[in-house]
């Protein structure tokens, strides 16, 4: 995994130390089951690659083998639905399932961290290419959008796009998914000037860069694409835009007159997001995009996109 000096030439005098020192390390063994007597950890029942099994005694146990993020099965289990995820493949919970056997409590057990959100991909153009560049999907990180949830309220300070396992982890608490609204001069201004026209300093993102001060060549065509396939919604008016959703009109009205009144003032003084990335939404028509942690989105009863 690592070559040369630093980290490798670490782990490799670490490792010199336990023999050293009377230890033992067994590659390619895998962990079975801990050996439990009188109520006490006693060791571990183990299994080598050639199907030998070994009991090692011992007077402790430590379980150092991850966590669950590679296990499909285990996270749909104890999140509710299904999602990606992000690790090297080999945390299938083996090691968190070995302690439960030995009655280890099981607190906390459904904590994950989330790490970045997406539009669904039954809701993106079927002839979006992987890897290709997406403009609607760069949106997710636009903090200059306002964010809200099926209740129509916002629900963060959308500049909180610049850290991926801030942004995945407020999105989950929002029946794991959130709905992003601009306007149509916002979509005007970004196309044809950048978004350096409408007042942005800065691309500030975890994801990557943003074109901050040249035009989103192309946006328009991709929002058409995407309201074509349903990942985009578009309506004349908010009362419209709900209606479309399971999203409260009232509340989402509310929103942005609450928001719309912030950036008149310059100051967000309900969620704190910076000035650079105020822009005022008076008027339609409005887009909305609907984003989630999930790889589903229509597992959650308050996600009626689909069916609508």
């Amino acid at each position: 995994m690592w070559s040369g000096e630093g980290l490798a030439a670490d782990l490799q005098k670490n490792l010199e130390r336990i023999i050293e020192n009377g230890g033992q390390i067994f590659t390619e063994t895998a962990g079975k089951s801990i050996i439990m007597e009188n109520g006490v950890a006693a060791g571990i029942v183990a299994e080598q690659a050639d199907g030998t099994t070994l009991n090692i005694h011992a007077k402790a146990v430590v379980i150092a083998t991850g966590g669950y993020g590679a296990s499909a099965e285990m996270m749909e289990e104890l999140l509710g639905f299904k999602t990606n995820g992000i690790n090297s493949g080999t945390q299938t919970g083996d090691g968190i399932n070995m302690g439960v056997e030995a009655g280890a409590a099981t607190e906390g057990l459904e904590n994950v961290e989330f790490h970045g959100v997406a539009i669904p991909d039954e809701l993106k153009p079927a002839d979006l290419a992987f890897g290709a560049p997406d403009l609607v999907g760069l949106l997710v990180q636009d903090p200059s959008a306002v964010w809200v949830n099926a209740d129509g309220y916002r629900f963060t300070n959308e500049n909180i796009c610049y850290d991926t396992a801030y942004l995945g982890n407020t999105a989950s608490r929002q029946g794991d998914q959130y709905y992003a609204v601009i306007n149509q001069k916002i979509v005007d201004i970004w196309e044809n000037e950048g978004q350096a026209a409408a007042g942005r300093v800065t691309a500030n993102t975890g994801f990557g860069p943003l074109p901050v001060d040249e035009p989103w060549t192309g946006l328009t065509e991709a929002l058409d694409k995407y309201m074509a396939s349903g990942g985009v919604m578009k309506a004349d008016t908010l009362e419209e835009l709900a209606g479309k959703t399971s999203i409260n009109a009232d509340h989402l009205k509310a929103t942005f007159e609450m928001y719309n009144a912030s950036c008149e003032k310059g100051e967000d003084e309900y969620l704190s997001k910076p000035a650079e990335f105020l822009t005022a939404m008076e008027e339609g028509p409005y887009s909305l995009f609907l984003y989630s942690v999930k790889d589903k989105c229509n597992n959650d009863p308050r996600a009626n996109m689909l069916e609508t």
